[in-house]
């Protein structure tokens, strides 16, 4: 079991708050940092951009978090880097994937980390600022997997 000191995990939460359950990745980012603390920094976009690439390679792991259409409540899936060499390509953060990012991180500072994408089941993408109660559900579960997972070591985070 990995053990949690200052920084471990970059946490990036993908999503659009105003599109209902399309927020999720927000939602969970702030229920993330009140429960590990300086254990997780924290990082909200709207998808994949060029300029995380710095921030992926200075984390010891990444946690991706985003919504799905379908699926379970919720799955971890292992994020590994593009395959062959990465190649910058026209400026829009539409083009880049978790997978090109990792890629860039390796390509332009050397390393990128253990990585992860935690995919969470939402049910409503339509005009709204608040999750539906199904995907809320289904986010807090996924936070207390993860808790359990390093439960031996969240009381020694400061």
């Amino acid at each position: 079991m990995e053990k949690l000191t200052p920084g471990s995990i970059l946490v990036i939460g993908v999503g659009n708050t105003l599109r209902t359950d399309d927020g999720v990745g927000i939602y969970l980012c702030d229920r993330f940092e009140k429960h590990f603390g300086d254990a997780v920094r924290v990082v909200k976009t709207y998808g994949p951009e060029i300029l995380l690439a710095e921030a992926v390679s200075q984390a010891r792991s990444l946690l991706v978090i985003d919504a799905v259409e379908k699926g379970p409540p919720f799955r971890f899936v292992p994020l590994l880097p593009q395959q062959g060499p990465w190649e910058p390509g026209p400026f829009t953060s539409h083009l880049f994937s978790w997978p090109a990012i990792l890629k860039a991180s390796e390509s332009l500072y050397g390393k990128s980390p253990e990585s992860e994408l935690l995919a969470v089941r939402g049910y409503d993408f339509g005009i709204g600022e608040k999750l539906s109660q199904a995907c809320e559900k289904n986010a807090d579960e996924a936070l207390l997997h993860f808790k359990e997972r390093f439960s031996c070591n969240i009381s020694s985070i400061g």
